[in-house]
């Protein structure tokens, strides 16, 4: 390959967010596991997810690939995942030989009672936690998003929709309530996609071609908002209104897009329930409710469950007010919701997905 065809498909992956700390890990990864080293038109990047195959894309390329056998057996491709191409299979398909290691995962918990993780996306920068400013609004599921996003290693930002049906007033005060809960370290915006107010405060997320998955629940505004952000012959349908002021649900599977003024967007379903999967150290939980985290290591006890012990410093600080009740009870809870899930992870016979 001549170096201006190199240079030429190097940029095209540039398009789907590939940095020189993604070729630094090519380097490493080509002269240890890789068989051989890969070439650059044998790179991709995953941008939706099918059974058994994957969507991938560099430049305006976009093909269909196949799972190798090799791979199927030690890793599964998910949204935002770069990967290596291989030859092509049986059914034509080139297929997927290596998934380069992730920066981030977004991982939740399967839905109901099955114990099992979902993947969401992989290498997103950001995070932007969409709810509308009128019926949607809840900071407990919220905190519950955060300590997600945390797991992962991504970067956490709310974003308060709809804007335009309420008045600036009643919006900045919702926002200030927000903050005060979830403290200064999560940026919140207030934002309205119909009028484009707020807008312009989202685009430092999305420099030097980063990726930011947008997750929310069914109905807050999440395809106004990534309509607003695409040229109109790439604009996914928005649903309307229905008659509780909730959008019509219209995204149906995850699915990495790129926007005309840069960086990439991971678009999702509205997600019902939010279902931690997280690591024994619960430090994505100490990341969440730093607050409590920091009085926390005051406890007598290294294990203290916050429930009653004596010495108990949490017990203190909501005693004396230092501490928000309402935010120790949502870290018990979540809490007590990871360490169960844990727990039955651990008990799952083997062999059991």
């Amino acid at each position: 390959m001549s170096d201006t065809t190199a240079e030429h498909e190097q940029d095209a992956l540039l398009r789907w967010g590939w940095d020189a700390g993604w070729q630094d890990v090519l380097t490493a990864e080509s002269t240890s596991a890789s068989p051989s080293p890969a070439s650059p038109d044998d790179l991709a990047r995953v941008i939706v997810g099918h059974r058994g195959e994957v969507d991938v894309a560099r430049g305006e390329l976009v093909e269909r690939a196949a799972l190798s056998p090799a791979l199927r057996k030690v890793a599964t491709p998910i949204v935002g995942d770069f990967v290596r191409l291989g030859g092509r299979g049986a059914r034509g398909l080139r297929e997927v030989v290596q998934v380069l290691p992730r920066r981030t995962t977004l991982v939740r918990k399967a839905a109901g009672r099955a114990t099992g993780a979902q993947a969401i996306g992989a290498n997103v920068d950001a995070v932007m936690l969409a709810t509308a400013l009128i019926f949607d609004l809840n900071v407990r599921r919220l905190e519950r998003f955060l300590a997600l996003v945390a797991e992962s290693g991504a970067r956490p930002v709310v974003v308060l929709t709809k804007a335009d049906l309420v008045t600036p007033e009643s919006a900045e005060l919702t926002a200030q309530q927000v903050r005060s809960v979830l403290g200064e370290a999560v940026p919140v915006h207030v934002t309205s996609a119909r009028s484009g107010s707020g807008l312009d405060a989202l685009e430092p997320y999305f420099e030097h071609q980063r990726t930011v998955a947008l997750l929310g629940s069914s109905g807050v505004g999440k395809s106004t908002l990534l309509n607003a952000w695409l040229a109109e012959d790439d604009a996914h349908a928005v649903g309307g209104l229905r008659g509780d002021g909730r959008g019509r649900h219209t995204t149906t599977r995850r699915e990495l897009v790129v926007r005309p003024r840069g960086g990439l967007v991971l678009d999702t379903p509205g997600v019902r329930e939010v279902g931690l999967w997280l690591d024994r150290d619960e430090s994505a939980l100490d990341d969440t409710f730093p607050e409590v985290a920091e009085v926390a290591g005051g406890c007598r006890f290294s294990d203290c469950a916050h429930g009653g012990e004596p010495g108990c410093a949490v017990a203190a600080g909501v005693a004396s007010g230092a501490l928000d009740a309402a935010r120790v009870r949502s870290f018990l809870a979540l809490r007590g919701e990871a360490r169960d899930t844990a727990e039955r992870r651990l008990q799952r016979p083997r062999g059991r997905r």
